[in-house]
């Protein structure tokens, strides 16, 4: 499984804190320590599943979204990757809150769900400030799109986004240095 070829890999070395979603699909690996984590599944069966994170960056609460829904290889699951970005869209962060909402949404920045997300939500796409950065596939240079997001809440300060090198999974990772407010201060890069 890819989570074991990852685990050795000395890209994330530097990430000590980890959360594995149930499944095998799906990790959180953070700089900073992870203080609760929980996979929501929606009264629906049918859709993926949404990871919720509360990290802790010197003594602020950073709230995570870790989000992976269907790929839209079908018409039925096209309609649940909307019902769920719909879902996603009307989750706004409440007035102070930091939230990052990450993860592959097998959708690219240029699809309608994806717009509805940021619309929705009020969160700001990462790449505006660096770029396409297409991450999928790592295999195929030539035939890579961007369908790894990173959005973050308009409090966070994006300095730098860029792709990671290989981890031996079939996506190349989002890597993004970013500070989190912290009373009047920026902190948390």
């Amino acid at each position: 499984p890819w989570q074991m070829r990852m685990a050795g890999s000395r890209a994330l070395a530097a990430f000590p804190y980890r959360y594995l979603v149930r499944g095998g699909h799906d990790a959180l690996y953070s700089k900073f320590p992870i203080r609760a984590a929980r996979t929501q599944w929606d009264a629906d069966p049918t859709m993926a599943p949404t990871t919720v994170a509360m990290l802790d960056v010197d003594g602020r609460p950073l709230k995570i979204l870790l989000a992976h829904p269907w790929p839209p290889v079908n018409e039925k699951l096209w309609h649940l990757q909307q019902q769920q970005f719909r879902s996603w869209a009307a989750g706004k962060p409440r007035s102070g809150e930091s939230m990052i909402l990450v993860g592959d949404l097998n959708a690219t920045p240029w699809c309608v769900g994806f717009r509805r997300i940021e619309e929705g939500t009020g969160l700001t796409d990462v790449r505006l400030s660096g770029g396409l950065n297409p991450s999928w596939p790592s295999t195929h240079p030539w035939w890579r799109i961007p369908i790894d997001h990173v959005l973050v809440s308009r409090d966070i300060d994006v300095e730098a986004v860029r792709i990671g090198a290989p981890t031996g999974s079939d996506h190349l990772p989002v890597v993004v240095d970013f500070t989190v407010p912290v009373g009047t201060q920026q902190t948390g890069r």
